[in-house]
């Protein structure tokens, strides 16, 4: 008798060129067909894997990544949003001075004052 086997799961294909990175994969993480926990797994996504996050659903994101093989296309699938971190958040802090206005909040009074860096494109007045 012939054993039967499972269906191969698939990612969604996508065009990489369509890929805009917003998130990192922060550990090694289960790359699911749908958002749960008993869905299939596609792969495991290894940590530092650099991903657009698309859509939530719940605890779960729906993430695209761009293949590492030079075909020109990406994956589309769910992993649970823990093991996801902002790269957007990081940008923007960066861009605005935003931790010259925290170091400032917080240094000592008798602190020389540190002047807030301008965000892109703003004009001194």
């Amino acid at each position: 008798m012939a054993q039967i086997q499972p269906p191969q799961i698939q990612a969604v294909q996508v065009p990489a060129a369509q890929i805009q990175t917003n998130a990192v994969i922060t550990s090694g993480v289960n790359f699911r067909s749908e958002p749960a926990g008993t869905a299939d797994v596609i792969s495991t996504l290894p940590g530092g894997l650099e991903v657009e996050s698309v859509q939530e659903s719940g605890n779960w994101v729906l993430i695209r990544f761009a293949n590492q093989d030079g075909s020109g296309m990406g994956q589309e699938g769910w992993v649970f949003n823990t093991f996801l971190e902002s790269t957007l958040l990081a940008n923007t802090v960066a861009d605005t001075g935003a931790v010259a206005s925290i170091a400032a909040s917080n240094a000592p009074a008798d602190a020389p004052a540190i002047a807030p860096a301008m965000a892109p494109g703003a004009d001194e007045q």
